[in-house]
């Protein structure tokens, strides 16, 4: 076994190492700065090949460029992005961008160390998150081939899951004898690995629907995929272990078909079964006008004009004989009697005057006529109620995954 490399040590003439991350069945993992990159944090993972000649070393690392190409050219906000492949003292670094956050898996733990799970809600929204990432994987014609609760990141500073440790890195280690290590100890862990990959070696797009899916009746359930497997039915049992409604469950079940014929094809037929249950598309509906309480009343006559004069069904057009002021029409009818008969009295007594001069007396007052068109009374709008989202409280830690 090597030893560590000391902290301080410049790798490439450009890497410090920083700290040591972990060690797992593929060696040591360090954090280190790129002095290049305004000193960014940057994840090294150390491999130790078996042949240590230079011009075998230097073949292997043209034949990883070469198969790794198109790793180096993927673009998306939750994939670190692959910075290089470098040799130095008869060992191999691989080197991407550093992901500050921790695994879903130790987010499962610590959940589980409380008696609490993930909902529905928060496993629906982790799934929407990560499938337009698988989506753009695999329209590069990129599997991940590696997905589970430890390949998973919950990012600190946007609360975003990020994907690492692609299945292709490790099958080239294991192909091109990077590293000594078990074939064994490079697969997935149980319970995440597809069928097909474990019986016929063979990966396809939906097979990294399938590893999700496990990752999601592990954090519903709280339960290792090894807790839930019926090794006679070759088949998951984990609905009795979780609440979650019947279309969520069907979907869930569907991505963890077997046989991937009967899976979803695509990472977006998946989102768009789930879109009913999150809700993405829905737009709420138009509220009323309505100002708020401590708005200028002057504001507020203008915003009932507003209403006022927005289109609507016209109304019925009354008579403008049988309209006057805007009242009941008998009384309406009551004062033109009157004012008829009073006009008589008077005709009678000036009736001479009236025809030799009608322009000489004073008119009688007329009560003053309405406009034809009443205003409408304006019904009082109803107050949406106010949503708040949910606050996340998970407290994230630091990546400690390669």
């Amino acid at each position: 076994m090597h030893a560590p490399l000391a902290s301080g040590t410049l790798l490439d003439n450009r890497y410090r190492i920083v700290g040591v991350a972990r060690r797992g069945v593929l060696g040591q993992t360090y954090l280190a700065r790129d002095q290049k990159q305004v000193n960014e944090l940057c994840v090294l993972k150390e491999f130790v090949p078996a042949q240590q000649d230079p011009v075998v070393v230097n073949t292997l690392l043209q034949m990883f460029h070469k198969e790794a190409a198109t790793l180096y050219e993927l673009r998306h906000p939750q994939l670190p992005r692959p910075r290089a492949m470098i040799s130095q003292g008869g060992r191999f670094y691989w080197i991407r961008e550093y992901v500050e956050g921790k695994s879903y898996g130790v987010t499962l733990d610590n959940r589980r160390t409380q008696g609490q799970v993930f909902s529905e809600a928060e496993v629906t929204q982790l799934l929407m998150q990560v499938l337009p990432v698988l989506s753009y994987l695999h329209s590069r014609s990129v599997i991940h081939g590696n997905i589970s609760l430890d390949t998973l990141i919950l990012r600190q500073k946007d609360q975003t899951p990020v994907l690492i440790s692609y299945g292709l890195l490790r099958d080239l280690v294991m192909r091109l004898q990077l590293h000594p290590v078990k074939p064994e100890d490079l697969l997935t862990p149980w319970g995440f690995i597809p069928p097909e990959k474990l019986h016929e070696g063979k990966l396809y797009p939906n097979s990294d629907l399938y590893s999700l899916g496990v990752v999601a009746i592990a954090l519903l359930t709280g339960k290792t995929p090894e807790e839930l497997y019926n090794q006679q039915t070759q088949s998951f049992e984990w609905e009795q272990f979780a609440a979650v409604s019947p279309k969520f469950a069907r979907i869930l079940r569907q991505m963890l078909e077997p046989r991937p014929q009967k899976r979803f094809a695509s990472a977006a037929q998946v989102m768009q079964a789930l879109e009913p249950l999150v809700g993405y598309t829905a737009s709420p509906a138009a509220a009323p006008v309505e100002p708020p309480p401590s708005v200028n009343p002057q504001v507020a006559t203008a915003a009932a004009a507003a209403v006022v004069a927005a289109p609507q069904k016209p109304a019925k057009k009354q008579p403008r004989s049988g309209r006057r002021g805007g009242g009941d029409p008998r009384a309406s009818a009551a004062l033109v009697v009157g004012v008829a008969m009073l006009v008589g009295v008077i005709a009678w007594r000036v009736l001479s005057s009236v025809r030799s001069n009608p322009g000489s007396s004073d008119p009688a007052p007329s009560p003053t006529i309405a406009s034809p068109v009443a205003e409408p009374s304006q019904p009082a709008a109803e107050k949406p109620s106010p949503t708040s989202p949910a606050a996340d409280t998970r407290t994230p830690t630091t990546d400690a995954n390669a």
